[in-house]
């Protein structure tokens, strides 16, 4: 059976650290994941995330009004 593992951090990982996860040559497989790491993946997946809010930006379609013809006369 394979021990695998996930270590988390909000800062970065020491190049000991680091460098023990590379020795370990695939007997543990163990992930190592840093605060940019770790930023990416809550920005990109939503991790440990909840929407509270969207919001919706509306700008005019000039194409859409151009193409319009003014059939009617204001007097």
């Amino acid at each position: 059976m394979q021990q695998k593992g996930v270590f988390i951090t909000t800062s970065s990982y020491s190049s000991g650290a680091v460098a023990y996860v590379e020795g370990l040559n695939g007997a543990t497989n163990l992930v190592l994941i840093n605060g940019e790491q770790l930023t990416k993946y809550m920005y990109d997946y939503s991790l440990g995330m909840q929407t509270k809010q969207h919001i919706e930006i509306k700008e005019m379609d000039s194409d859409f009004w151009d193409g319009m013809q003014n059939d009617s006369k204001i007097s």
